[in-house]
């Protein structure tokens, strides 16, 4: 086979991708199908490192406005803001729609010029939003762990669970959020 090898982009990206940030990524339909994911903003909540792997945690987004609006969701509808985070129209990022992937993941669509995915950052009201969706998540997983009264549970919930079962599971009552 001729043509030119396969080289790894530069790994700057990787080395200083943090939560809020928004990447463009294939992320993976719910339901199997025949059709291949599309590129779409993706919103990085977290990023962790695993036997010496670093991952991300994403969320999906959508300039969807149909989608619903729970406790799990982070707007990006002012003009800065879409500005900063390189979005074209107001999207919906869903929280509880989320997976972690090894930023080794060839569905992350990197741009040929820059050679990276990250399109831009939260800022203002959507970076607070983020702020305090990730800290209802980790009250609600602190609360799983210890018990609303102090007690151990057995079960655990991580922070990439899926809001319905932390809200199923663990009767606190989630309150959506007011733009």
């Amino acid at each position: 086979m001729t043509g030119n090898p396969i080289t790894s982009p530069p790994s700057s990206w990787k080395d200083s991708l943090q939560s809020g940030n928004i990447v463009a990524y294939r992320f993976p339909h719910q339901r199997k199908g025949a059709q291949q994911p599309k590129v779409r903003p993706a919103l990085v909540i977290d990023v962790v490192e695993k036997e010496g792997e670093r991952f991300a945690v994403l969320a999906y987004g959508t300039s969807n406005p149909r989608l619903r609006k729970d406790a799990y969701t982070v707007d990006v509808e002012v003009p800065d803001e879409l500005n900063q985070a390189s979005l074209h129209k107001p999207t919906r990022f869903h929280i509880s729609r989320r997976v972690e992937v090894s930023l080794e993941d060839r569905a992350f669509d990197l741009k040929s010029s820059a050679m990276t995915p990250v399109l831009g950052r939260l800022t203002g009201r959507s970076k607070c939003r983020l702020n305090d969706v990730n800290a209802l998540i980790n009250s609600v997983s602190k609360a799983g762990r210890r018990g609303l009264f102090g007690r151990r549970q057995s079960q655990h919930v991580s922070k990439s669970a899926p809001a319905d079962y932390v809200h199923k599971n663990h009767k606190m009552k989630l309150e959506p959020h007011h733009v």
